[in-house]
C-alpha cells in the first residue's frame, strides 16, 4: 500500500496511469542490457604476440611467458577485473572491478574481494583465483561437509569439490564462459538457457545487470529473479549432476543458485542436508528467501526499490511491488563486503526500537525501528 500522502495524487490518475506510476516508483529504470557486451579496443583484453613497443602485454608478468588462453593479457577472471588503485568502476582494460588491492569506498553491485583478502574469510567468497591460502574449505557454509573449492567461473565437472559461479560449471578453462563477453552479458530477463543470456553469465539464472554495474544505483539498478516459494533440489542434481548423469536443475532464481552450495540456508528436500525447509511449526528458523515480501504490516513501508536491501521479482520482465521477493542478495553481496558474512550493512548496529534511520534490516522491517 502506498503512503497516504500519495493517495490523493494517484486517485486523480487513470487506472493505467496508476499502474505506470507504481511500476516506475518501485522498479526505477530497467537496466539497459543491449549495451552490456564488451566494446572497445581488442587490445584492452587480448594480445597477438605478447609484445607491443618492446614491452610485455601481459599485465604484471614477464615478456618471455607464453600467452594465456584466448590470448588474454591477464590470467583468469581476477587478472582482468582487478585494480591496484582506488578505481571502483573500470580499470585500464575497461573491465568492471571486483577486487581492489586498496580499500574501495563505493564498490559495484557484487561487492569486492578486498575484504576477504585483507580482513578475513568471513567477509567474502574466496575463489581459488585469488591465491588466498585459505581457499579450501571443509565444506561451504550451510552446505555439504566435504572439501570444497569455489572458482570465479567453471568448475571441474568431475565431482572433486570444485565449482564456479559464472559460466557453465560443467566446463573447465575458458570454455565455461565462452560467448559471455562478446554477446549479451547482462541477461535477457525472460530466458536463461545459455551462459550469454543468463544474468551475469551465471548459467540458468534469469535477471538483468545494470549497464554500469550499479555505479550510480540511484538512476538504475540490477533486476534479480525471485520466486514466491523456495524450490527443492537434490545434492546429485545441484552439485554433481554431470558425474551422476542427473541434469542440472533449472535454477531460474538467484537464491536457487546460491542454494546449490548453501542448502541449509534455503530449502533443499534431501537427506544429504541436516535439515530441510525454513520453518518449524509455522515459525521461521532461518531468514527466508524466495518468498513474497508482504505489502501490509511492517513491510508495507517498503514502497520504493532500495539497493541497500534489493528485492527480486517473480517476473523480472514486469517488476512490481506486488511481485517483489526476498532473495539472498537482499542481505548479502556476492563477492564480499566490509561486514561479516558478506552482509550489505553492519548487522551488529541494528538496534530495534532505536528510532534511527530506516537502513539495513529496517529497510524491510519498517516498523521495528519505531
Amino acid at each position: 500500500m502506498l503512503p497516504n500522502k500519495f493517495e490523493k495524487k494517484l486517485s486523480k490518475r487513470s487506472a493505467l496511469g496508476t499502474i505506470l506510476v507504481a511500476f516506475l516508483s518501485f522498479a526505477l529504470i530497467i537496466p539497459g542490457i543491449s549495451s552490456a557486451k564488451v566494446a572497445g579496443p581488442c587490445a584492452n583484453c587480448h594480445t597477438m604476440h605478447n609484445s607491443q613497443g618492446g614491452s610485455s602485454m601481459h599485465t604484471g608478468y614477464g615478456a618471455d611467458e607464453a600467452p594465456y588462453a584466448t590470448l588474454l593479457r591477464a590470467n583468469g577472471c581476477v587478472g582482468c577485473h582487478t585494480s591496484t588503485d582506488s578505481s571502483e568502476w573500470k580499470n585500464s582494460m575497461g573491465a568492471p572491478i571486483v577486487y581492489n588491492t586498496v580499500a574501495p569506498s563505493n564498490p559495484l553491485a557484487g561487492g569486492n574481494y578486498y575484504w576477504v583478502m585483507n580482513t578475513g574469510d568471513a567477509y567474502g567468497h574466496n575463489p581459488v583465483e585469488l591465491g588466498n591460502p585459505d581457499d579450501m574449505l571443509a565444506g561451504p557454509p550451510g552446505g555439504p561437509s566435504h572439501e570444497f573449492q569455489v572458482r570465479c567461473s567453471g568448475g571441474s565437472g568431475s565431482g572433486d569439490g570444485s565449482a564456479g559461479c559464472h559460466g557453465n560449471r560443467w566446463l573447465e578453462n575458458d570454455a565455461c564462459i565462452s560467448g559471455f563477453h562478446h554477446a549479451n552479458d547482462g541477461g535477457t530477463l525472460s530466458t536463461a538457457n545459455t551462459v550469454a543470456n543468463s544474468f551475469r553469465g551465471i548459467w540458468k539464472v534469469k535477471g538483468a545487470e545494470d549497464a554500469d554495474w550499479e555505479k550510480a544505483p540511484a538512476s538504475s539498478h540490477n533486476l534479480y529473479s525471485g520466486a514466491a516459494s523456495p524450490g527443492g533440489t537434490t545434492c546429485g542434481g545441484s552439485c554433481h549432476g554431470a558425474m551422476f548423469g542427473i541434469p542440472e536443475p533449472e535454477y531460474d532464481t538467484i537464491s536457487g543458485f546460491c542454494a546449490a552450495c548453501h542448502g541449509h540456508f534455503h530449502t533443499l528436500d534431501t537427506a544429504y542436508y541436516v535439515a530441510s525447509g525454513t520453518q518449524s511449526n509455522g515459525d521461521w528458523v532461518r531468514h527466508p528467501s524466495d518468498i513474497l515480501l508482504p505489502e501490509t504490516g511492517e513491510y508495507g513501508g517498503y514502497t520504493t526499490y532500495s539497493t541497500e536491501a534489493p528485492m527480486g521479482y517473480t517476473n523480472v520482465s514486469a517488476p512490481t511491488r506486488a511481485t517483489a521477493t526476498v532473495t539472498c542478495i537482499s542481505c548479502h553481496r556476492a563477492h564480499g563486503s566490509p561486514y561479516p558474512d558478506m552482509l550489505r550493512w553492519n548487522y551488529n548496529g541494528m538496534n530495534a526500537g532505536g528510532g534511527g534511520s530506516d537502513t539495513g534490516c529496517f529497510t524491510c522491517h519498517t516498523q521495528k525501528n519505531d
